[in-house]
C-alpha cells in the first residue's frame, strides 16, 4: 500500500510588494526543510509532487536532491 505525505512549506520571507505564490523560502525555512530531512520516514519517499509556488517549488527541489529523485 502506498502512503502519501503531506509536506507544507516552512517559513517564507514575507515582500509585500511581491505576490503571495512568489515568495520563496527564509533562511530559517531552509533550515527547517534541512532538519526535516533527518526523520527517518524520508528515506521512504519514491516521489515528489509540488504546486507551482516558490516556496513550495524550492522545498520540494531541497527534498529531491536529499533523495536523489
Amino acid at each position: 500500500m502506498s502512503l502519501l505525505r503531506y509536506i507544507s512549506h516552512a517559513n517564507v520571507v514575507i515582500d509585500p510588494l511581491t505576490p503571495v505564490p512568489k515568495w520563496g523560502l527564509s533562511t530559517l525555512g531552509r533550515e527547517r526543510i534541512k532538519q526535516m530531512l533527518l526523520q527517518p520516514w524520508i528515506s521512504d519517499i519514491g516521489r515528489v509532487i509540488s504546486s507551482d509556488e516558490t516556496k513550495a517549488l524550492e522545498s520540494a527541489d531541497i527534498l529531491g536532491d536529499w533523495l536523489g529523485i
